[in-house]
């Protein structure tokens, strides 16, 4: 395709739209069927501690079993720390490094994004005012 502009003019093209990133954390209950998650604009250590901090909220009552791979902010001091402080109540399985095979939940997060919501994306974006309350769905 070619477009003509005056010499030195920047051409504009008008775009339907623009792919902004959102990012998901996420927790599933393999006895229920639920999956416990978080949408936030950004993937970190801080973000991840507030993800975790609802899920352990959500589930006072229960002895959690997370399956975590190793990705960077999972392992960064406040998130030991926090696991540490848990530890009563919460077990940690670290999947070994480059395996997202064993990450049953990243499957289900590659379908939501290929198939179910791949073109809805945008109704879904964070307005900056911060995360997203995390929240169930049901299983798909």
């Amino acid at each position: 395709m070619k477009v003509r502009t005056l010499k030195g003019t920047r051409p504009v093209v008008p775009a339907a739209g623009a792919n902004k990133r959102l990012c998901m954390y996420g927790a599933f209950n393999y006895k229920t069927g639920q999956v416990h998650y978080m949408t936030d604009p950004k993937k970190n250590a801080d973000r991840f501690a507030q993800f975790l901090s609802q899920l352990l909220s959500a589930n006072w009552d229960r002895f959690v079993v997370l399956v975590l791979d190793n990705a960077s902010y999972h392992r960064t001091a406040e998130i030991l720390d926090l696991l540490t402080k848990h530890k009563e109540r919460v077990f940690v399985v670290w999947l070994p490094k480059h395996s997202p095979e064993l990450n049953l939940l990243d499957g289900l997060w590659g379908y939501l994004k290929s198939s179910a919501l791949s073109h809805i994306q945008h109704c879904c974006q964070t307005d900056g005012l911060g995360p997203r309350p995390a929240g169930t769905l049901p299983l798909l």
